[in-house]
């Protein structure tokens, strides 16, 4: 008599080629997403830190005087307007004329790196410069995502 079918052994080896190729594909697919997420935050990051500079430095670069550095706080006057950047709460924010805008988003952490978050210099020989020390870390309670951050310390002199 002939058998159609499979037996024990072989539907039992086929169940395990099947469960092997379906663990491989979630071990892939979870190793895809865990990466994207960094990148993501990578990019949150670094697009935060860039836009801070950037708004500060174009802020100082414009300032006709500087107000109380060193501190977490940096006062400036720009055209007879008082504008002042601070951090609050992990987020640097601009002021002016009593209204607080954020520079930063909630899902970064912007804190002053060693010391600091500005500090005016003064050179008699050179234009007033601030030095900016600041740190960005993404917001996680994941500690392979809450690990992302970029430290940076530069200068910006008026004009």
């Amino acid at each position: 008599m002939k058998n159609k079918g499979f037996t024990l052994v072989e539907l039992l080896i086929y169940t395990v080629i099947v469960a092997s190729v379906g663990a491989m594909i979630v071990q892939t697919l979870v190793s895809v997403t865990t990466a994207q997420q960094k990148i993501e935050a990578r990019e949150i990051v670094d697009e935060n830190l860039d836009f801070a500079l950037k708004k500060i430095g174009q802020s100082i670069k414009a300032a006709s005087s500087i107000i109380g550095t060193p501190s977490n706080t940096l006062t400036l006057t720009i055209n007879g307007e008082t504008v002042e950047y601070s951090l609050s709460l992990g987020i640097l924010q601009k002021e002016v004329e009593g209204v607080d805008i954020p520079i930063t988003s909630d899902k970064v952490i912007v804190s002053a790196n060693n010391g600091n978050l500005f500090t005016k210099i003064d050179n008699s020989l050179t234009i007033h410069t601030i030095q900016i020390k600041i740190k960005v870390e993404y917001d996680s309670d994941d500690l392979k995502l809450s690990n992302i951050k970029s430290e940076v310390q530069t200068t910006v002199g008026l004009r």
